[in-house]
This record gives C-alpha cells, sequence and structure tokens, in this order.
C-alpha cells in the first residue's frame, strides 16, 4: 500500500520528502504496469477482508493523504492515463467549496477544492476516505486525535471531553463525504500515523473498518492498523524499487 503526499514539477519543493517530482511519479506508475502489478481500489481490499473477495497476484493500492491541488493538477494525470485506482483521504475542512480561479501555482502547497475532488471522483478511479474533519495538527508534539487539548478558556480537556471532541470530529468526516458521494466511509488514515485503543473503539463505534498508518504500527494482524509503503522525493525510481521490494520480503 503506497502512501503520496504532494506532488511538484522537478526543482520545486527541493528536499522535501512528502513533495515527490511527478516525473519521478510516471515513472514509478510505469514501473509497476511493466512488473505486472495490479492496481486496485482500497475498497477492493476491504472487500476481500469482509466478504473474502480474492484480490489479483501482486496487488498495489496507491493513497493520497491531506488533499493537496497537486494531487489533482499533477498527479492525477498519471493515474488516470493508467487506468489506477487511487484513495484521497482529505482533511474535510482544509478543501475549498468553490473552485479557484487563480492558475495552479506549483511553489505553493494549496488544497484541492470539492469540485476538483468531484472531477476525479466523476472518472470511477476516485475514492474518497477520512483523514479526520479537521483534527490534523499537534500539541507538545502528540497528534491532537489521542491527546488532550485547552479548550477556549484555557483549561485542559477532561479525558470525556477530549474522547467527544474526536468522536465528533471523525463523525463530520465521515458524514460529510458520505452526503456527498453516496457511499459509505469505512477507512479513516491517521494524522502523522498515529492512533490509540481509544480512537480504535471510537472508529467502531461509527462504522470505521479500515485505520491507515504510515510505515510503522502498534498492531500486528488488525485492520485499524493497516502500515503503508512512504515514498519520499529522494526515492526516484531506484528508492521507490527498493522499497516495493523490501516489503514483499517482509
Amino acid at each position: 500500500m503506497l502512501m503520496y503526499h504532494h506532488f511538484a514539477p522537478r526543482g520545486y519543493w527541493p528536499k522535501q520528502a512528502v513533495a515527490v517530482y511527478v516525473d519521478d511519479f510516471s515513472e514509478q506508475m510505469d514501473y509497476l504496469q511493466q512488473e505486472g502489478y495490479h492496481v486496485v481500489a482500497l475498497r477492493q481490499v476491504w472487500d476481500h477482508y469482509k466478504n473474502g473477495t480474492p484480490l489479483p497476484q501482486k496487488p498495489v493500492v496507491i493513497t493520497l493523504d491531506d488533499g493537496y491541488e497537486s494531487s489533482y493538477q499533477l498527479a492525477y494525470p498519471v493515474l488516470k492515463k493508467h487506468n489506477y485506482p487511487f484513495t484521497i483521504f482529505p482533511v474535510v475542512n482544509w478543501l475549498q467549496f468553490e473552485k479557484s480561479n487563480k492558475p495552479y501555482a506549483p511553489d505553493k502547497s494549496d488544497y484541492l477544492s470539492w469540485p476538483q475532488m468531484d472531477e476525479m471522483v466523476a472518472s470511477g478511479l476516485c475514492d474518497v476516505q477520512s483523514h479526520t474533519f479537521d483534527s490534523h495538527d499537534k500539541v507538545n508534539g502528540i497528534s491532537v486525535l489521542i491527546t488532550k487539548i485547552k479548550k477556549a478558556n484555557g483549561q485542559l480537556e477532561t479525558t470525556e471531553e477530549a474522547n467527544s471532541r474526536v468522536k465528533e470530529d471523525l463523525r463530520q468526516a465521515k458524514t460529510f463525504i458520505e452526503q456527498r458521494y453516496g457511499w459509505d466511509v469505512y477507512a479513516l488514515a491517521y494524522p502523522y500515523g498515529e492512533y490509540d485503543e481509544k480512537v480504535m473503539q471510537t472508529m467502531d463505534e461509527l462504522g470505521y473498518g479500515m485505520g491507515l498508518c504510515m510505515s510503522k504500527i502498534k498492531h500486528k494482524n488488525n485492520l485499524k492498523a493497516i502500515a503503508r509503503i512512504p515514498v519520499a522525493q529522494s526515492d526516484g525510481l531506484n528508492g521507490f524499487i527498493q522499497r516495493l521490494k523490501s516489503k514483499q520480503a517482509q
């Protein structure tokens, strides 16, 4: 399961690990095709674990986190060329409701608009799942999904208040996406890959069946703790191949 975030033309965002150069991305997607990998939708993996629906040999899932506009402007044309399904995990409240009239600026880290997301969904290739409604932040180096934060009055939340805040955030994200696209939201990509038992319990209560991490997990053989392969700018094609082969060898 591959994890991408931001994309850029070569020369932009140098040494920013999460900004993968689009020409490298194109070569990586070519490699998957040439080497007989089968890119499948995340929903197919969910169906496989839930209902036993078989997957093809050498399956690969493509995920894009955060909802950067570069996903639409740069990655989407490459994915569409290959007819590869993919899943975007946006922070719902970060996306714009109106499509901007401004030209795309690759030196900016702007976010998608919902009309751009709608266009990708209409292609039949794009699935949209949750990266929270508006909880992609940290307090004292810890994700706000798993720690208490200060309230407007400056006092720290109680445990009950923190749990309620997280549950409402995850509910809002799920409800918004489901109402916009008419499908079930079954997956949550944890911001920073951080989660705990309480978050997993809240996911159960809300109907989230899958939890996607980054490269490290705290639970084995658990659908709410799925490790992904983070693809970095420095990987190029050779590093990408090494990551794939390393994962296969595990």
